[in-house]
């Protein structure tokens, strides 16, 4: 209901803290819960309804669901043959977590299994990942600074790009999101400070 952040601490004891972000709140700007993780945190995602939120952990392979009414773990589960997991993606759907890992792995929500792994690099894994407007398309950097796009009904790979600045330079990445125009943003840190923007254009 946008009335609530939830926020990775990561090394901080692996929590998640819960903020008011309710201007009219008497408690706005607060912690309003943290809620304890087993694995250092990553990141965080919502069913489209709000009711859960699935959070991962860079330190190992497992993925947790929170209950955001009650604000506790319900469930968490190893997501096999990876390392780590990284940013994470919810479907329009519900039905599909995609998770930045080795590579993008792809999570049925109902049953906590894999139902597909989609390698963009051959020795380098996923690092930021989006959707495009209509959730057609997957749109992630890889840790070689590729930009790659992911076609969301046949879990494949459509395009592989390597994008660099005005100065042919490749800078660290490390957030992405797409607009209705067909461009996507990406976010580069802060020794480059600075968005860059790509036209995707049709990729199907």
């Amino acid at each position: 209901d946008g009335n609530r952040g939830y926020f990775t601490n990561g090394d901080d004891g692996g929590s998640i803290s819960v903020i008011d972000t309710n201007p009219t709140s008497a408690a706005y700007n607060t912690v309003v819960a943290t809620i304890p993780m087993t694995y250092a945190s990553a990141g965080v995602a919502f069913s489209p309804n709000g009711s859960r939120a699935y959070v991962t952990s860079w330190s190992s392979n497992y993925m947790s669901v929170i209950n955001t009414a009650t604000n506790t773990v319900t469930s968490s589960f190893a997501v096999r043959d990876v390392t780590y997991l990284g940013n994470v993606v919810v479907s329009a759907d519900g039905k599909t977590a995609y998770i930045a890992t080795n590579w993008v792995t792809a999570i049925d929500t109902a049953t906590h299994t894999t139902t597909a792994t989609i390698i963009s690099s051959a020795s380098y894994g996923a690092k930021a990942l989006a959707f495009s407007p209509d959730g057609s398309l997957l749109y992630e950097i890889d840790l070689t600074e590729n930009l790659n796009v992911i076609n969301t009904a046949t879990k494949t790979l459509l395009v592989k790009a390597p994008v660099v600045n005005a100065a042919n330079v490749i800078p660290n990445f490390v957030g992405l999101a797409a607009s209705s125009n067909g461009n996507v943003y990406i976010l580069v840190d802060g020794n480059f400070g600075a968005v860059q923007v790509v036209s995707i254009g049709s990729a199907t």
